[in-house]
């Protein structure tokens, strides 16, 4: 799920997009977070925040900043870093399947063979690279959330930029 959500954010991101600004970075983060969290405003202009169903969580919780402080480290952040590890062990079989290949290559005799194992270098080749712009993706958007959500000050500054967004956008 957070690899088509990140992949969508950087496909997505414009020229004029400036994600090192707080309200810039609230939006996105919203919007990133949208299926497993939910940001409300109420009549006073308090921010409600509601943690949504997920596997082991059978029903909506609402949490305060310091529980979307722990939420954010200790559920988001493992699961990046689960899929960043995931990916990363993916990414060494293709390598290592790949270097075989071109040992293969080179000491093949047969033409046939030959260019049978030059059509599966490239397709191994393809895939790597894919892999390897998801798995930077995936990292780049890990640390620049981490590098700006690392206390409870910029978890409140954060929701202060969301209450902002929500007033405007309602």
């Amino acid at each position: 799920m957070w690899i088509k959500k990140i992949n969508d954010f950087f496909d997505n991101m414009s020229e004029y997009d400036n994600n090192s600004l707080s309200l810039h970075f609230a939006v996105d983060l919203i919007d990133v977070l949208k299926d497993r969290v939910k940001f409300t405003i109420d009549d006073d202009c308090n921010v409600g925040i509601l943690i949504l169903p997920y596997e082991d969580l059978k029903e909506e919780t609402e949490i305060d900043e310091e529980g979307f402080l722990y939420w954010i480290q200790f559920t988001f952040h493992k699961e990046l870093i689960d899929i960043i590890l995931s990916l990363k062990t993916k990414f060494e079989q293709i390598q290592s399947s790949l270097k075989k290949l071109v040992n293969d290559i080179k000491v093949e005799t047969d033409e046939k063979k030959r260019k049978t194992l030059q059509v599966e270098m490239n397709k191994n080749e393809k895939e790597l690279n894919a892999l390897q712009k998801i798995l930077s993706r995936v990292d780049t958007y890990r640390r620049n959330t981490f590098g700006f959500l690392r206390d409870k000050e910029s978890i409140d500054k954060l929701i202060t930029h969301i209450r902002i967004y929500k007033e405007q956008s309602e």
